[in-house]
């Protein structure tokens, strides 16, 4: 439990590199997708905060994108609460912008898919801010692009 921790406070102290926000969100995915008690954690470290920090600082950067989306979604899996924290930090339009940017990454357009779908799984309001934030609008493009990817049918 201590490592998702310090991870989180490493990305918080050194958000400005894009190489640890993508080597942080890497490992926080990891811990995320295997452990209920890693995402308790990460509550209470505001890992959903700092990630959506991060990922507004290094828009340009697809890597840094894919992972951060990765590590957000693995961790709205959770619970409402997580889910509703995640939307409130902002990651609709977050997710939405990068989706625009990086049409043609694929990792990151099914990251970032995955994320709106958890967020819109019991939250009725997240659908209607999805679609008038242009989120349906990405990902329908993203599956147009990318129609070859069985991830993103």
């Amino acid at each position: 439990a201590g490592a998702a921790q310090l991870i989180t406070k490493a990305l918080a102290t050194f958000k400005e590199d894009p190489k640890v926000v993508e080597k942080a969100c890497g490992a926080l995915t990891n811990l995320f997708a295997n452990s209920e008690e890693f995402n308790d954690i990460a509550l209470e470290s505001g890992f959903d905060k700092v990630a959506c920090e991060a990922l507004e600082k290094h828009l340009d950067n697809d890597e840094v994108q894919r992972r951060g989306f990765g590590a957000l979604w693995a961790l709205a899996h959770s619970s409402k609460e997580i889910r509703m924290r995640i939307l409130d930090d902002g990651a609709v339009s977050l997710a939405v912008s990068a989706m625009q940017k990086h049409l043609r990454n694929p990792g990151l357009q099914t990251q970032c898919c995955g994320l709106l779908k958890s967020l819109a799984t019991d939250i009725p309001e997240v659908k209607a801010a999805i679609i008038e934030g242009g989120g349906l609008k990405r990902i329908l493009a993203a599956m147009g692009t990318h129609r070859n990817s069985p991830e993103m049918q």
